[in-house]
């Protein structure tokens, strides 16, 4: 039953088999039972040996948001797709997460504003957040200029002859479809 402690290669602790454990241990005495080739300890409590738990999965609570849908000409971006909830994780395994990115801004061309663009998508678990969708843009042709879909849709833009365009779409369970707003309106019912 030797124990050795050593700085630099480690501890090795006492070891005993089950037919050999200590006739006389104390409470919190532990070692290395090698015939269930497992750590355990004795508990004057329960009068017993009581196997170290290592338990082999362990629940986690995630929230994967992904990023943010940039504004077009007229539309705003939509928020990035959002989903919550518990996932079993195993110890000393590596999972990959990717946390989107918001979107890069857009610039004009001849008096036309794109549709702005979408927000990165962000990874864990095996579950993808979907990025914001972009907002419409603004157009000197009649050409329509909707939201873009994404987590949450992109907001409506708006063409030249005041057309309102539609707001992208949303992804289910992750965010709303875009609306389009008319800033002429505001603050009237």
């Amino acid at each position: 039953m030797a124990q050795i402690f050593d700085g630099t290669t480690g501890t090795v602790p006492a070891s005993w088999t089950t037919a050999g454990r200590p006739t006389s241990p104390t409470n919190g005495q532990f070692g290395l039972n090698t015939t269930l080739n497992q750590m355990e300890w004795y508990s004057t409590t329960s009068a017993a040996w009581i196997p170290f738990s290592d338990p082999t999965q362990y629940s986690v609570e995630y929230m994967l948001i992904a990023g943010g849908g940039g504004g077009g000409g007229v539309g705003g971006g939509g928020a990035g797709g959002y989903l919550t909830g518990t996932y079993t994780v195993t110890p000393a395994t590596l999972y990959s997460i990717v946390v989107g990115a918001g979107a890069a801004q857009i610039t004009s061309t001849g008096g036309t504003t794109p549709a702005g663009n979408n927000g990165s998508n962000s990874t864990a678990f095996g579950l993808t957040a979907i990025g914001g969708g972009g907002g419409g843009g603004w157009s000197t042709s009649t050409d329509n200029q909707n939201g873009v879909s994404g987590g949450s849709g992109g907001g409506g833009g708006q063409n030249a002859v005041g057309a309102n365009n539609a707001g992208g779409a949303g992804t289910s369970g992750q965010g709303f479809t875009g609306v389009y707003r008319d800033w002429g309106l505001c603050g009237q019912n």
